[in-house]
């Protein structure tokens, strides 16, 4: 499908849900890599759990979930902007699942994995509509990246200080879990937990992890406390719950 968006109609999957008269929950679950966001067969194929990036916990758990992908990319319209325009393209997403039918506009959700965990920082610091974000290994720079991943001029510091979700953790208001494996980029989360007096984030360092392994457990836990929340409710989940939920289900 195509969602509108500031720069035209943008390119999409949704999960398909037995035809009711249910308000399920929703959520945004933005791939990884560059670009961040996108698709292909593999989201709807079995992954190994020690990386799954599938986010397939969500849809199985009857949480409506939804594969964006961004201007300049996939064919859409617009330029490639890295972590800025794309953040407007996040919320536009947001705007089309609100509206439909089919969901309850109290649980939208928004995560993403690496380089779509730090888009999903900076649209949760851009908006408060959305009933919880979880971002699995993000950056506090996009520079971290490399330059030559990047479509601005990283020597120009307010194009880059607009992009880096370390300036803007304070605006965060929806409850956001920021997720890393100790073996990840484990020193960005503790940069980002360092520099937050914000009581909205929850950074979640999982031991004997990399930056791959949580995502088959911990999005299995997520997606049941999402089936199972009811709207205006945070999840209010632990670190050590999600510790356990990794232990046991150790890739």
């Amino acid at each position: 499908m195509r969602y509108a968006s500031p720069v035209g109609d943008l390119a999409a999957y949704v999960s398909v849900h037995q035809a009711d008269d249910k308000k399920r929950p929703a959520i945004i679950w933005i791939v990884g890599g560059f670009p961040p966001g996108g698709f292909g067969i593999h989201l709807v194929s079995e992954a190994p759990t020690a990386n799954d990036q599938t986010a397939q916990a969500y849809r199985k758990a009857d949480v409506l979930t939804l594969f964006p992908s961004f201007r300049g990319a996939f064919g859409n319209p617009g330029l490639q902007e890295s972590f800025y325009g794309e953040v407007d393209d996040v919320i536009a997403a947001l705007s089309y699942l609100k509206a439909r039918n089919d969901v309850d506009p109290e649980r939208v959700f928004l995560g993403g994995h690496s380089t779509s965990a730090t888009l999903a920082l900076l649209a949760a610091a851009a908006t408060d509509e959305f009933a919880g974000v979880f971002a699995f290994g993000p950056v506090s720079d996009p520079l971290m990246y490399g330059e030559e991943a990047l479509h601005f001029d990283p020597a120009d510091h307010e194009e880059t200080r607009r992009r880096a979700p370390i300036h803007y953790l304070d605006s965060i208001r929806s409850e956001t879990y920021v997720i890393e494996g100790e073996y990840g980029n484990i020193m960005a989360l503790r940069g980002l937990e360092l520099v937050s007096n914000n009581t909205n984030l929850k950074f979640v360092q999982i031991a004997g992890a990399d930056h791959f392994q949580p995502l088959a457990p911990l999005n299995a836990l997520l997606a049941e406390s999402i089936a199972g929340s009811r709207s205006g409710q945070r999840l209010g989940l632990e670190p050590a719950k999600m510790q356990a939920s990794y232990s046991k289900a150790r890739p």
